[in-house]
């Protein structure tokens, strides 16, 4: 079966990139003994995809990033993904619907809150001239999901904004250590960033920053035990340091730079945190996932991506972590209160041990094969 992967671009982030996930993906189906060709406007780095073994087909090799023309890129998918003979076509790009659509990445919508959201004026106004295409990628949207109601395209989430878990759910690209490989981390990295072992920290990923929910948190932190301390990965650490400094919970943060592989700084935590209680951004949540997959539980928002993987109807059950119903100091104070019983994390670190192997990226392709071998079969039965 040849599948094609529309993903208009691919940038260099190593967190919720549209294009490490079509790697992923690709790398998965390849392994199942699957074709697969990517559809690409331009990226900034090919090796991810020759690596695993997929076929990188390239409208404008050498174009800026910034230089996006998404109306266009959507005429030249739809015709390439004919002209090499897709038998599916799985899209992870928002403006072309395919036989199965799991749209990733920012939405124009999500790309102008980005924009102008937590700037000052000369910084809003330099983001601005680098995103002319916004029209273009808003009107492309709307084709597409028109487009996509038409063919009745199953869309996926890897975790909705609502957190719920959906048909494939979310999944952690880290592997699963082993106890010693978690410990000598730990110690490692614990030593690196000056964190007491009798610390409790808790881990959060700087991309959600602006959200609603992270000042409250911040608020809760300096209302929790003394014992907890917040470690910060991406991002800007003058920003987060800032908001901790307002929230009066400066002295209990450490801010970091962003990480290419989140397993060091993991390990050296004792919980994740997700507090973007109204996301405004697209969020995979495999933050969450990559949390539980190294055995670490998670306290999220309600509204959080991934908070759906520690309910019972996710991997909740044994518990593997705690939902913030309220979004409020208050509510974030308990909820550090509880991280620091010693018994309750005993309790959520086994249990998320025990479940991790579930979000590999191998049970992800399991599910997605199936799911693409039955549309497939429906496609042809129809021709």
């Amino acid at each position: 079966m040849h599948v094609v992967i529309p993903i208009e671009r691919a940038l260099t982030r190593p967190w919720n990139d549209t294009g490490q996930w079509a790697a992923a993906l690709g790398r998965g189906l390849v392994r199942a003994r699957l074709r697969v060709t990517v559809l690409a406007d331009t990226v900034l780095d090919t090796r991810p995809f020759e690596d695993a073994g997929l076929t990188l087909d390239l409208r404008r090799p050498d174009a800026s990033m910034n230089a996006r023309r998404p109306l266009a890129f959507r005429r030249w998918a739809r015709r390439r993904a004919e002209e090499v003979g897709a038998d599916v076509v799985l899209s992870l790009s928002r403006t072309m619907p395919g036989d199965v659509w799991m749209p990733l990445g920012l939405s124009a919508a999500e790309e102008a809150a980005f924009l102008f959201t937590g700037r000052n004026l000369v910084a809003k106004a330099f983001h601005a001239v680098g995103r002319t295409w916004l029209p273009q990628l808003s009107l492309a949207e709307r084709y597409a999901a028109r487009e996509g109601r038409r063919r009745a395209s199953p869309v996926l989430r890897l975790s909705g904004p609502g957190g719920g878990p959906t048909e494939l759910m979310t999944a952690s690209l880290l592997d699963h250590p082993t106890d010693e490989e978690l410990r000598s981390l730990r110690e490692r990295t614990r030593g690196v960033l000056d964190l007491a072992e009798d610390d409790v920290v808790a881990l959060a990923s700087a991309p959600h920053l602006g959200d609603a929910g992270w000042a409250e948190m911040l608020g809760g932190l300096a209302r929790a035990p003394g014992g907890v301390r917040l470690l910060v990965c991406g991002g800007s650490p003058h920003a987060v340091m800032s908001r901790a400094r307002a929230a009066g919970s400066a002295d209990r943060v450490t801010a970091i730079s962003g990480v290419a592989d989140p397993s060091a700084v993991m390990a050296a935590s004792d919980v994740a945190v997700n507090a973007a209680f109204h996301p405004r951004r697209f969020g995979s949540g495999r933050f969450v996932a990559d949390a539980i997959r190294i055995g670490r539980p998670a306290l999220c928002a309600r509204r959080a991506p991934g908070s759906g993987l520690i309910e019972p109807p996710g991997f909740g059950s044994p518990p593997v972590g705690l939902v913030v119903e309220e979004n409020a100091p208050e509510a974030w104070a308990r909820a550090f209160e509880t991280a620091c019983d010693r018994a309750w994390r005993e309790r959520a670190t086994k249990a998320a041990r025990h479940i991790g192997a579930a979000l590999g990226m191998d049970a992800l392709i399991e599910r997605l094969v199936v799911l693409l071998d039955r549309v497939a079969s429906d496609r042809v039965s129809s021709r």
